[in-house]
Parts: C-alpha cells; sequence; structure tokens
C-alpha cells in the first residue's frame, strides 16, 4: 500500500471514530477503537501506530490550518472542528501550529548534497563545506511542512555550543519544541533552529542567514539574568558540519555546528528559558564534572566526543545493570549492531576467560544455504536471513540450531555471539539448561560505519546505512534493554580495548556485582 494510501486511511479512521465518539480522543485512544471496529487493516498498521495516527493529524492540521477537519483540543487530544463548532466552543489553531505552517525553510536538494555528504557524524573542513553545500551550492526555499516529509532534499540547522572557560551550557528539550522527535527527552548541548528564508536579509546573505539564525535561535531561547541576552551573529565559531543519516529525521537534515564563547559571564551564569521548547538549563564544568553520555541525544554525544573528548573520557565505559553470577556454569550471549565491535569483544571474552564460542552467523550461514560475509555479499545475506526469522517456524530453527551448537561444546562456558532478534533470544533463554547471561555492545552509528569502512573501504554511507536498518537487523536494540551489561565503546577500538580489559579484569577476578555497580 502506498505512503498516500496509509495516510488516508489513518485520517479516515480517525474522521470515523470521532463521529461515533463526539468528544476529542488522543492518538491512542483513536487506534484502539479504530481497530476495535476494523476500520485499520492490519496492512497499514505500523509497529506503533499511535504515533502513526498523532504524526498524520498533526501535519494535517499543520497543512490546512483553519482549513482542516481536525483541531487540535489540547495537548495530544484530537476533534473534528465542525463537532467543536456544534458545541458551542471555537476551535483553535496553536500560534506554534500556524507559525509552523507559514515557515519557509533553507533546503538543499539531493543531487547537491549527496557527493558531499559522504560521512556520518562531522566533517573536518567546515569553511570548505559549507561553502561548496550552501554559499556556492544550490538551494532553494521549502515550506517546513512539506520540507518535513520530503526525502530528496536535507534542511539545514544550526546547532550552536555556548561555552565559557571550561563550562558549557545543556538543556532538555521542552514538549512543544519545533526539533524532531528524535531531539527531545534527552539532554542537549546544542541550541539553535531551522534556518528560514527571513533570516537571510542583506546582513546574513553572505552564509545564507545562518549565523543570523544561529543568534536569532539563542535570543528567543534564552534570557539573561538581566533581561534578553544579545548574539552577535559575526561572532560565532563556524565548528562543523554535521551529518546524521542513522535515522529518517535526520536523514532530511544537516547541522551547521557553530560556538558562542560567552565574555559577559555575569549575564549568562543565571541564563533561564525564553521558551517552552527548552527546560532544566545547566552548566557543566570540564575540570570536575563527569558527563554520562546517555544522557544525552545522539548529536551532543557527537560533539562530545569531537570537541571535548576529555570531558566524557572520565567516566567508565561499561555499566552492569543486574547482578550476575560469571564463576558458575552459564551461557553468555554478546549482542550489538553492525559494526559495533560484538565478534571483537566476543572473541577477547572467550580468550581471556576460557568460553567456548557459537557464531551466529555460521549458524544461520548453513541453515539458509549461502556461504557466510563476505564470502556472500551482506545485502544478499541480510535478505535470506531475513526471510528466514520473519517465521515463528524459521525462528525457532535458529534457537534450536544455536542451543545445540552450544551444547556441542561441552555446554560449561559458552559465548554466543551475534543475535538480532528478541524472539531468538528469548527462546534460546528458554531452552539453554542453565544461566544465560547478556552483554550488549552499544557503538554510535559514525564509529560503527568507520569500523566497517575499515574493512570495506569503498563502502559509502547511505550503503552501510541501508544494511544497518535492514529489517533483519532492527530487533538489536530491543535486546539492549533486556541485558544484564552495556559495554560503550564511544572512541573506538583502542578506547573499546582497553574497556574490555578492565571488565575482564573486574569479571576475571569474580569481584562482587555490587561492587562493580559503583564503578559506572
Amino acid at each position: 500500500m502506498s505512503g498516500d494510501s496509509t495516510r488516508l486511511t489513518y485520517l479516515v479512521a480517525a474522521e470515523a471514530v470521532l463521529r461515533q465518539a463526539r468528544r476529542p480522543l488522543s492518538a491512542r485512544e483513536l487506534v484502539d477503537q479504530a481497530i476495535a471496529d476494523r476500520l485499520l487493516p492490519n496492512a497499514t498498521l505500523a509497529k506503533t501506530p499511535q504515533k502513526s495516527m498523532q504524526a498524520r493529524l498533526s501535519m494535517h492540521i499543520l497543512q490546512h490550518g483553519e482549513f482542516s477537519k481536525f483541531v487540535r483540543t489540547s495537548s495530544g487530544r484530537f476533534h473534528l472542528r465542525e463537532l467543536l463548532q456544534e458545541g458551542g466552543s471555537t476551535p483553535t489553531v496553536r500560534s506554534f501550529d500556524r507559525a509552523l505552517a507559514r515557515e519557509r525553510v533553507l533546503c538543499i536538494p539531493r543531487h547537491a548534497y549527496e557527493p558531499l555528504l559522504t560521512f556520518q557524524g562531522i566533517a573536518d573542513d567546515a569553511g570548505s563545506l559549507l561553502r561548496r553545500l550552501v554559499v556556492s551550492g544550490e538551494t532553494v526555499y521549502m515550506p517546513r511542512v512539506e520540507a518535513e516529509g520530503d526525502s530528496d532534499h536535507k534542511q539545514v540547522v544550526t546547532y550552536t555550543l555556548i561555552q565559557y572557560q571550561n563550562q558549557i551550557l545543556s538543556f532538555q528539550r521542552g514538549q512543544y519544541s519545533r526539533v524532531a522527535s528524535f531531539l527531545k527527552g534527552a539532554r542537549c548541548i546544542g541550541f539553535g533552529g531551522h534556518v528560514t528564508e527571513a533570516d537571510a536579509d542583506i546582513f546574513g546573505h553572505p552564509d545564507r542567514g545562518i549565523r543570523a539564525c544561529a543568534a536569532r535561535e539563542l535570543e528567543e531561547e534564552l534570557l539573561g539574568s538581566m533581561g534578553n541576552l544579545r548574539v552577535n551573529p559575526d561572532g560565532l565559531e563556524l565548528l562543523g558540519i554535521l551529518n546524521d543519516d542513522s535515522s529518517e529525521v535526520g536523514r532530511r537534515h544537516v547541522a551547521v555546528v557553530l560556538r558562542h564563547w560567552v565574555d559577559d559571564w555575569p549575564r549568562w551564569e543565571a541564563a533561564r528559558e525564553g521558551e517552552t521548547s527548552v527546560r532544566k538549563l545547566a552548566w557543566t564544568d570540564f575540570a570536575g564534572g563527569v558527563v554520562d553520555l546517555n544522557e544525552f541525544e545522539y548529536w551532543s554525544q557527537i560533539c562530545f566526543r569531537r570537541y571535548f573528548p576529555e570531558l566524557p573520557a572520565q567516566q567508565s565505559r561499561f555499566r552492569i545493570l543486574r547482578d550476575v553470577d560469571l564463576s558458575a556454569d552459564h551461557l553468555l550471549l554478546i549482542v550489538g549492531t553492525i559494526g559495533s565491535g560484538k565478534t571483537y569483544t566476543a572473541r577477547l571474552l572467550a580468550e581471556s576467560l576460557g568460553y567456548n564460542m557459537v557464531n551466529s552467523g555460521q549458524i544461520v550461514s548453513s541453515l539458509i544455504g549461502l556461504p557466510p560475509v563476505p564470502e556472500t555479499d551482506r545485502e544478499t545475506f541480510q535478505a535470506a536471513a531475513w526471510n528466514l526469522v520473519s517465521t515463528e517456524e524459521g525462528l525457532a530453527r535458529i534457537a534450536n540450531s544455536l542451543v545445540e551448537a552450544g551444547l556441542a561444546t561441552g555446554g560449561r562456558r559458552v559465548i554466543i555471539d551475534g543475535i538480532r532478534q528478541l524472539g531468538t533470544f528469548d527462546a534460546v533463554r528458554a531452552q539453554w539448561p542453565g544461566p544465560v547471561h547478556t552483554i550488549f555492545v552499544h557503538t554510535p552509528p559514525d564509529l560503527a560505519f568507520e569500523s566497517y569502512r575499515s574493512r570495506e573501504s569503498d563502502l559509502s554511507i547511505r550503503e552501510f546505512m541501508g544494511l544497518y536498518d535492514a529489517d533483519v537487523e532492527r530487533g538489536v536494540h530491543d535486546i539492549a534493554r533486556r541485558s544484564d551489561i552495556i559495554v560503550y565503546n564511544w572512541f573506538g577500538e583502542e578506547s573499546h580495548r582497553r574497556t574490555l580489559d578492565e571488565l575482564i579484569d573486574l569479571l576475571g577476578g569474580r569481584k562482587e556485582m555490587a561492587v562493580a555497580r559503583w564503578r559506572i
């Protein structure tokens, strides 16, 4: 079913349910009732249908404004405009929605950015790349609501770090932030937003208004101890260009990373929120602060690792979530994404702590009748593996084969490397006759790409992300939430090896896990 047909199905279902209910409902209530009334066929359902319903309704309201048949009555609740009017109330569209519907944002077409944005993370040659992308390159202004659904353009956004000596300012995105959902909820060190047509006045023309946008966003989002803050656009330092192809939203944006050096500390020391999109402001001191990168959204993690490596490096790089006894016989599952270093982790643990090792790739290879990667190209192997695991029978065959292979080694201390589906994970745990523990190797997508490209140097970022996001790989992060130990590979192979050595010393010494918790 096409995207347009799916979108229409959600809207038709919402209208029918609201006419029957004759009261405002949340997206979840709309989906639940639509499924009960058989208004949403299974073929149209996404993995999170309530989010799809909310997105369809929100986009319809943004695109059509007061002419939309739907209206948001409060946060997360929707009704039919005509029914609200019949009840004697006047429907309203939030000023936030009206502004977004009118906004025209700076975009770069695919044919112009694709030859230049060949990396994941931050590029070093920021000035040259910015000139080729935006200043002398081909750009266009598009309505924001149109650009958000257009995969053939990247929207240009600013991402400004605020630093005073050894301190950096961070915040948490608020509910009504205009940034995408993948930047909400977590802490963030980048202030900014979309570069709009209004930013490119006579003063902002040389860089298409990028610095003017960054300064405007800072002045709108923050207030100083003595009122409004003033930021000189020309004083902003250009740091880098951030490209993120690891998510659907990331693939539609490119960020210009800048830095504002605070020189009037009395005004900035007690900076407070100027918009509801910014909450819980806090300064972090480099000298004494310890940063948990997991508290920050991915773009902030990238910036921390690139521009402030000494800060997150102070913390331990593994986390023990559950008390486990690794001195007794057990099965240890090593899980991670493509390029995470999970196989390296499994081999090092096996060699150092005396495990027998079973590689799930070899088992799947025998079941699908194809040579393992790299003898078979990964895309072909992934497709065949997905055909196997997408059925209950296939999942059972993989789980049975993995358990049999593990028991064939003697079944005392066994590592299985590379399980990717939660169904396989649960089946193996259920069938194994003894304790089962799990280590998840967390590696950011940019480092995973660099690791994988070290083996396949001609692989592009878009080709890698096609493998990274393949259907057969998507269950990996579901297993992370069920893991006993998480190993964070924040800085690449050398740092990862030091982390594993520390973990091996801990596990090999059979120290109490309760003690290990305090080393997080």
